[in-house]
This record gives structure tokens, sequence and C-alpha cells, in this order.
């Protein structure tokens, strides 16, 4: 019975020792992939050792958005191609973009991009700091394929730079709001309604809130110039008395 026991606790901490060892390998190639993409010039052999290791533990825990990353970081764009683009659906998807991007294929790019800065329903999913770093750290590890990530860097650009400037007169209009300066909120309102109006039709896009926002403000600056003419002339009539 004894030695039943001690078998038993024998299998249960070679178990967790396991587990736990399992778990560590794991955390430890993910670190090392992170950390060496970081570098000015990250070894490419460590960079694909560990970061196709850390995609392959994705892959079993079906986190396959995560996985596409370290696949494209470990330089495996095929199996992101061939075997994980059907299985994402979230904002990971710019990761089959890029993979997409390093084939060459700017059409299908070009798609992927469009779709991404929407995809969040209710508010705009681009921050420029969530896609800006991955057109540093490509260069460095596709080295022959610069000229392809040039073009993508063009390509989303050119998607941007009308979304930007609605985010931009968004937040504008919020600072005016915050200021309690109306002239800034017509202003900008106008401005977002302007940049904005090709994309109405989307649902991150506040077209019609903000013209009757937009329609609110004029009524209100009409009435507050009205009292300020009445209060001129009141002044004026009193003027003339005194």
């Amino acid at each position: 019975m004894v030695y039943a026991k001690i078998v038993l606790a024998s299998l249960i901490w070679a178990g967790l020792f396991y587990y736990g060892g399992t778990k560590w390998f794991d955390t430890k190639h993910e670190s090392t992939c992170t950390s060496e993409i970081k570098k000015g010039e990250p070894n490419l052999e460590v960079v694909k050792e560990s970061c196709l290791q850390t995609a392959e533990v994705y892959v079993k825990q079906e986190e396959y958005g995560t996985a596409s990353w370290f696949y494209l970081l470990g330089g495996e764009v095929d199996k992101n191609i061939n075997e994980i683009e059907g299985k994402i659906t979230d904002d990971f998807y710019m990761n089959i973009g890029h993979s997409y991007l390093l084939k060459g294929d700017y059409e299908k790019v070009k798609e992927i991009y469009s779709k991404y800065p929407w995809e969040e329903g209710e508010d705009f999913h681009y921050v420029d700091e969530t896609i800006q770093p991955d057109f540093e750290i490509l260069p460095k590890l596709y080295k022959d394929k610069k000229e392809n990530i040039a073009k993508g860097l063009a390509i989303w650009n050119e998607i941007y730079k009308p979304i930007g400037k609605i985010v931009d007169e968004s937040n504008a209009y919020s600072e005016a709001v915050d200021e309690d300066n109306l002239t800034g909120q017509i202003y900008h309102l106008e401005k977002y309604l302007e940049y904005a109006e090709p994309f109405k039709d989307k649902e991150s896009i506040d077209y019609d809130s903000y013209k009757e926002t937009l329609n609110e403000l004029y009524s209100s600056k009409s009435d507050k110039q009205k009292s300020i003419d009445t209060c001129k002339e009141l002044l004026r009539e009193n003027k003339e008395t005194l």
C-alpha cells in the first residue's frame, strides 16, 4: 500500500514536472522570439527556430491568430496562406495580408488591408501603433523582400489616409466638446462629415448621428447669436435714452 502511494505520488510529480517544464519551454521560445525581433540585426536562425516553435504551440491551442503572427515572423508565410487563413476571423487577419504581401500578391493585399480598419464595427479598428511596427519588423526578417514591404506600406497608407482624417476630426470634435467650444465643435463635425461621406454606410461611421448633432449645434449657435444681437440692441437703446 505504501509502495502504491509512493508510485502514485511519483507519477503526479512527474506529470507536474513535465507539464511545468513544457510550459516553461513554450514561454521561453516565445520570449526569445519576441526579444530577438526587437534587435536592430536579429539572428534569423534564432528567430526562425523560436518563432516557429511558438507558432506550433498556439496551433495546438487553436489560437490561430496568434500562431499566424509567429509563422509570419518565422518565415512560414505559406502555412499562413494554406493552413491558417480560413481559421482567422479577427484582427490577426492582417498577418495573412502581410503573408500575401511577401508573396507579391498585391491585389490580395489591398483586399485584406481595405477590410481591416472596419473590422471592429462600433469603433475604428485602426490604431497606428499596431500596424506601423509591422512594417519596421518585416524588413529586418525579409531582407530580400524590402521592395514588397515598401509597396505594402504604400498600399496601407493609401487606404488609411482618408480614414485617418476621419479619426483626427472625431478626436478634435471630442476635444472641442470638453472645452465647451461651440465654434470648434461645428467646424470639426463639418470636416468629419465631409471626410466620412464616402464611408457613411460603414458601422464605424456615426454619419447620421453626427449630422443630427451638427444641426442641433447650428440651431444652438443661431439661438446664441440671436441672444447676443438682442443684448446688443438693448445696450444700444439704453445708450440712446441716457
